[in-house]
């Protein structure tokens, strides 16, 4: 869970081992169940919901660590 003492824990960790770490964490949302039932991706059952922005600020972050 975004925000928990493991997760905390686990990202300190990464942080002190020398990984770079992204900010965007993705937090555990039904909708991924529910996306994955019907083969769609959380921002086109509702693109508005916290679990697209939550995937649209991970996919910023990639795109920007590849240059893109």
């Amino acid at each position: 869970t975004v925000g928990s003492a493991v997760a905390r824990h686990v990202r300190n960790e990464l942080a002190q081992s020398g990984y770079a770490l992204f900010e965007a964490e993705l937090a555990n949302r039904v909708v991924y169940a529910e996306a994955s039932i019907v083969g769609r991706m959380p921002i086109h059952i509702d693109a508005h919901s916290a679990a697209a922005r939550d995937g649209e600020e991970f996919a910023r972050e990639v795109r920007h660590a590849l240059g893109w």
